[in-house]
């Protein structure tokens, strides 16, 4: 989760603060997406971004055979494509292939606040898979930071966007960049604390390679950046708020996604669609019914589901919450008749929250909504 966005984000910062380079377009991020990338670079640029992706063994160490990195920044490790490993553990050992790729004279930057992408990093430095000496990550606080990196407070969330306050404490930077970098506010214009601490992964890996690069620059930068297609782009119909992450969800991210939707209208009536999350084998049932549970949590008035896994959804949800309304779609014409049900007179302040695997191709629920609804 979060990889589009903050590669996105990472190529808006050295835009802006480094200059012309070139990063991956869209999500183009497999064996065919990551060669085309470094093909289509310019030699005259500063800086070219790869966007690497996988959801089975070995496919990262392929990828990264062919990029040669010289600096990986690794966004999390969660159940996403569970279903193709025998354990999330196996999932990021997986994803510390890439890791491994990284040349001695590089540097790593990843999520320490993900406890499997911890352990996996630990794990794999252990069994000298990671050689790479230079590792950062980020932390809640500096005390809890054994590689030292950045540390992230006062996270505070609002309809407009998400702000944290910055340390940075790494030894791999120069001391007087880490003087400058002490409980600076940085900011992005996404609703979430994910968005926030993706936008501090980019932003360290840029001042590891351009250390003279200011806060003011960064929050002038951050300032710009626009979601990806599909990734919570959030829409205004009068009453009708209508939240487009349909590109696709694992239970990480759909998580985080759900609570942030709950931000963006709080005291509104609040549907979420919510389609099934692929790819997580004998995990499936469980982890419906635990974002069922989820969304009665943060708020969710109205469940609509979408796939074979609805009925988990709507078992987790009624074990919270006994008020809300729910329905399962188990076709798209039928989903359409719902939403339509649903939205035909929005008298009150109305969010519409949408999610699911890339397979329920929930964007056409999005277009039906703004073509037929909404207008």
């Amino acid at each position: 989760a979060g990889k589009t966005t903050t590669k996105e984000t990472s190529s808006v910062l050295f835009s802006e603060i480094v200059g012309h380079g070139t990063a991956s377009d869209k999500s183009l991020n497999n064996h065919l997406g990551l060669p085309l990338t470094i093909l289509s670079a310019d030699k005259a640029d500063k800086w070219i971004i790869l966007e690497a992706g996988m959801n089975h063994v070995g496919e990262l160490s392929y990828l990264g055979d062919i990029a040669k990195p010289d600096f990986v920044l690794l966004t999390n490790v969660g159940l996403a494509h569970v279903g193709n490993f025998a354990s999330v553990g196996d999932v990021g050992d997986a994803k510390c292939e890439l890791l491994a790729r990284v040349k001695n004279s590089g540097a790593i930057v990843f999520n320490g606040l993900s406890v499997d992408a911890l352990e996996a990093v630990r794990r794999n430095i252990k069994s000298g898979n990671i050689t790479c000496p230079n590792i950062i990550s980020l932390f809640d606080n500096k005390s809890d930071n054994e590689f030292g990196g950045v540390s992230m407070t006062d996270t505070l969330v609002s309809q407009n966007g998400t702000q944290a306050k910055v340390s940075i404490n790494s030894p791999l930077l120069d001391p007087e960049i880490t003087s400058i970098w002490d409980d600076v506010s940085l900011s992005v214009p996404f609703v979430g604390k994910h968005f926030i601490q993706n936008a501090l992964l980019a932003v360290t890996s840029l001042l590891y390679l351009y250390p003279n690069a200011t806060p003011e620059q960064v929050n002038s930068a951050l300032g710009k950046i626009e979601p990806p297609d599909k990734r919570f782009q959030v829409s205004f119909y009068g009453k009708l708020t209508l939240i487009d992450d349909s590109y696709n969800a694992n239970p990480l991210s759909m998580k985080a996604s759900l609570q942030s939707a709950a931000k963006v209208s709080p005291g509104s009536r609040f549907i979420a669609i919510l389609g099934q999350m692929l790819e997580l084998g004998d995990q499936t049932k469980e982890q419906h019914f635990d974002i069922g549970k989820f969304a009665a949590e943060v708020g969710v008035t109205d469940l609509i589901t979408f796939g074979a896994s609805g009925v988990d959804y709507i078992q987790g949800y009624r074990s919270i919450r006994s008020d809300g309304d729910t329905a399962e779609a188990s076709d798209i014409d039928e989903l359409y008749r719902l939403v339509k049900q649903k939205l035909s007179n929005i008298e009150s302040p109305t969010s519409v929250f949408i999610k699911g695997s890339r397979g329920n191709k929930l964007e056409r629920v999005v277009t039906y909504i703004k073509t037929e609804v909404a207008v």
